[in-house]
């Protein structure tokens, strides 16, 4: 079983009254954020239930909204943020968030928190629809009948915590009768957040009658007409059939069957179809499968004399059946006796099955509302809400030029332009496949003649006047008369209060070897190799001089509560780093027990009033929240870096695992195992070396890790002689503990690849990999690697670690992410202003040189 995660977030509860619960036993509600998809998984049950006992659609499921993630979203620059609320253990409400970072050379310039299921707006969808609007029709958040209020409440007070999270909220496709607008909007303007609402979608609907007579009797003559003679034509031909694709058990078949006809009809028309997108089409076969299991898919084949003319796919859930892909062949959906549409006549049985289904409603979705209009007059709109925090908006009104929301709307049009062209590149290369290469002009012309009407007829439908539907309207700009009474949650802050703690200075290596036993203590709850004082010790030991020690402490009655382990980097332009991070480069964090502790250390460190380098926090982490809070009070100039480095979680069997591993994937393994084993006989040697052998294996290690292009730049162990210090400390002390494992890849005796690594916390940390070029046509490094994941499984561990940086070809094993963040904070001073700018020309140039680099070695290698 994997071992669970810090739990980053706790709020204290926070006490209601509601109507429907007597005084006597009134109740709370609790709080708790998860940001690791794999955490969500157990949740499953109790997510699907609680959407049942609650207004939500088939978009709020748990399947849809994993699988949203897990395609779509599961990328370095979102990070999962999803709220549960519940009461008395019970989850009674949700709120599927996740953080989208927009970043500039992977610097983080803006964050929007949005709903699961959102349009990612710079996405690398090549549909349109997709890219702007997800593929969801409506989004909400999910609570519990009858908590609405109180959640809502809950929901507002908690999100003015996290503010620091966060630039802007914007959420899409918000349904005008749902939670949120309805519950939520009210208290958030009556907090005082500046709430902007426009419509984005028409979504038209039946409300549906006991009998399918009384529905064909309220439509108009001539709509009654085409669906009686479509349901007659087709419904009672004996060469046309209805086959459902659910029952007969051919899910991915039926798939290909729409997919086919989508993507002809659409690309005829000049435009890129959903399923042009790879990520859609996948998200579609896992999504399909899993609904069918839960008997919510609704998927149909209408057949006539053996072919496929229409293929609908829908869903049926809470109540309410939902129409959401439809398509039929053009060229055979009027050949039957009368010309009828086939589309009527599918669409007449899905409604005809929904009222023996005892559902309520018929959704149409938002695709093609110009159409579906006449089946029903009754609308359902969605809107985008946009949200900002009140210090946000008062920043706004001072009219700043150059803040971030001007960068976020300056990058957002470049993106947009960049995604608009490569959107009308494929559309006319569509259109040259289908009309020639000397027709484009002509075709493309036509096609955006037909593209502006179709606009046109949309935008008027938007604008005509509502009919009433039955639904509860907030107007535009209305104020909320609902008043937050709740008390606001706080995050948890246990130990010692902040007048008994002291905070203290170190600077040279007497003092740090005094902590050691401290040390240990505070790291032992920490479960990370990198925070252990073998690590730093080893760290200033290498590089540090006594003069650039620089650890803070924090203490209470003489008792360490919490540690940073700094050191001075730089002589000209000086500034404070985690000890050997800039060297090492690897994920860092500091040592605490608990939040008051912690705060204070930030504080002291921050009131140095020096520039700080912090790289690798993890993106929740206890310190890069009080860290964004302390920021928002402080004159700083703030630089932050967004990384992420794969992992994988060692769960199940590894024969499960394997298979789980795409086909391609294993045979490329097999084939680089039997190209290995013709020169000879391949063996995988795993090591624990204790200190009087530990020396040569060292050497071996440093000799195969210099063997390739680490040698010839000079970043590698053996030629970089810090490093090589360093790692012979830390190995020694490793090895003492058993902790250090060495990994050996041998061809016919020769060491061809290796492996530096230590267990801890039951989890398996790659600090160094490495092998010979010389036999780079087999991969050896691949093959170790699959060889250590093995061994993982073999002995019961939980996780492996990859650490270092996101390399793709680690993606073989990995699929999910540690999401990090690296700090550079200066003072806004003199000599903050010209750090920064040493550092900014430092990095360009550093890249510049890198490029220059790779550039002479490609023509070195060509000529």
């Amino acid at each position: 079983m994997r071992q669970p995660d810090i739990t980053y977030w706790s709020v204290p509860a926070v006490q209601y009254k509601h109507p429907s619960i007597p005084s006597s036993k009134q109740s709370d509600i609790s709080v708790e954020v998860i940001n690791d998809a794999a955490e969500i998984l157990p949740l499953e049950d109790e997510w699907d239930r609680l959407a049942l006992n609650s207004s939500a659609t088939i978009f709020q499921t748990f399947d849809w909204q994993y699988l949203w993630w897990k395609h779509f979203a599961n990328h370095a620059e979102h990070h999962l943020f999803i709220i549960l609320f519940r009461n008395e253990g019970k989850l009674i409400g949700i709120s599927p968030f996740f953080i989208q970072s927009h970043l500039f050379r992977h610097f983080r310039f803006f964050r929007q928190l949005k709903l699961l299921g959102s349009g990612l707006h710079e996405s690398r969808s090549p549909v349109l629809s997709l890219e702007k609007k997800g593929p969801c029709d409506c989004l909400d958040i999910i609570i519990k009948h009858g908590w609405e209020k109180a959640v809502a409440d809950t929901l507002v007070s908690f999100i003015g915590q996290t503010t620091h999270l966060w630039d802007e909220m914007s959420l899409q496709n918000i349904r005008e009768d749902g939670v949120f607008l309805n519950y939520v909007v009210p208290v958030l303007t009556d907090c005082h957040y500046p709430v902007e609402k426009k419509t984005s979608n028409i979504c038209p609907r039946v409300i549906l009658p006991d009998s399918l007579d009384k529905y064909l009797s309220s439509l108009s003559p001539p709509v009654r007409q085409n669906l009686l003679s479509a349901r007659d034509n087709y419904l009672h031909d004996p060469d046309c059939t209805i086959e459902d694709v659910c029952k007969k058990g051919n899910i991915s078949g039926g798939l290909q069957s729409l997919s086919h006809l989508h993507q002809k009809r659409w690309n005829n028309l000049g435009y890129p179809g959903f399923f042009m997108d790879p990520d859609f089409e996948a998200f579609q076969r896992e999504l399909t499968g899993a609904l069918a299991q839960k008997k919510w898919l609704w998927f149909k084949k209408l057949r006539y004399k053996g072919k496929n003319i229409v293929t609908q796919l829908g869903f049926k859930f809470n109540g309410s059946a939902h129409v959401y892909l439809s398509d039929y062949d053009k060229d055979r959906s009027a050949i039957s006796p009368g010309n009828a549409d086939a589309r009527d006549a599918a669409l007449v049985s899905m409604i005809e099955e929904a009222i023996k289904s005892d559902c309520e409603v018929l959704d149409f979705g938002h695709r093609e509302p110009i159409r579906m209009l006449r089946f029903s007059q009754n609308v359902i709109h969605t809107f985008t809400v946009t949200v900002r925090s009140p210090e946000n908006a008062l920043h706004n009104q001072k009219k700043r030029r150059w803040d971030r929301f001007t960068l976020h709307k300056i990058f957002s049009f470049f993106k947009r332009l960049n995604f608009r062209i490569n959107y009308e590149t494929t559309i006319a290369k569509l259109i040259s496949r289908q009309k020639g290469t000397s027709k484009i002009a002509e075709g493309y012309v036509r096609h955006l003649l037909q593209r502006t009407s179709a606009t046109r007829k949309r935008d008027d439908l938007h604008n005509k006047p509502e009919k009433a539907g039955g639904c509860m309207r907030l107007e535009d700009g209305a104020q909320a008369t609902v008043r937050h009474n709740g008390q606001t949650p706080r995050l948890k802050s246990t130990g010692a209060s902040e007048r008994d703690l002291s905070t203290e200075q170190i600077t040279n290596h007497v003092g740090v070897y005094n902590l050691c036993k401290e040390w240990k203590k505070l790291e032992a709850s920490a479960c990370n190799p990198l925070l252990t004082s073998e690590w730093f010790i080893s760290g200033v030991q290498t590089f540090c001089p006594p003069d650039d020690i620089q650890m803070i402490t924090t203490k209470c009655k003489g008792k360490l509560k919490a540690l940073a382990p700094l050191s001075v980097k730089g002589k000209f332009m000086p500034v404070l780093e985690l000890v050997g991070s800039s060297t090492l480069e690897e994920p860092g964090g500091f040592l605490y027990e608990d939040h008051a502790s912690l705060t204070q250390l930030i504080r002291t460190m921050l009131d140095l009033n020096k520039p700080l380098h912090l790289r690798g926090f993890r993106y929740f982490s206890p310190e890069t929240q009080i860290l964004e809070n302390e920021l928002k009070t402080r004159r700083r100039i703030s630089l932050v870096k967004e990384e992420k480095i794969p992992w994988v979680a060692i769960t199940g069997t590894w024969k499960n695992f394997e298979t789980n591993m795409s086909s391609s994937r294993r045979s490329s393994l097999r084939r680089l195992q039997r190209l290995a084993e013709k020169k000879g006989e391949v063996r995988f040697i795993a090591v624990t070396p204790t200190p009087e052998n530990l020396d040569d294996y060292l050497e071996e290690i440093f000799r195969i890790e210099a063997s390739n292009w680490k040698g010839r730049i000079g970043t590698a162990i053996k030629t970089h002689p810090n490093l090589r210090k360093f790692f012979t400390l830390y190995s020694q002390k490793a090895s003492k503990q058993n902790k250090l494992h060495l990994f050996f890849l041998r061809i016919n005796e020769k060491t061809v690849a290796v492996q530096l690594t230590v267990v801890h916390a039951n989890r398996l940390w790659i600090y160094k990999i490495g092998h010979d070029e010389n036999w780079s046509y087999c991969s050896p490094g691949i093959l170790l690697m699959h060889k250590v994941i093995r061994f993982c499984f073999e002995q019961g561990l939980t996780a492996c670690e990859f650490l270092g940086s996101d390399e793709p070809w680690l993606h073989i094993w990995a699929d999910e992410f540690h999401s990090l963040c690296s700090y550079k904070i200066y003072p806004k001073s003199v000599k903050g202003i010209t750090g920064l700018m040493c550092e900014l020309i430092h990095s360009y140039s550093y890249g510049i040189s890198k490029l220059i680099y790779r550039k002479m070695t490609r023509l070195a290698s060509m000529g």
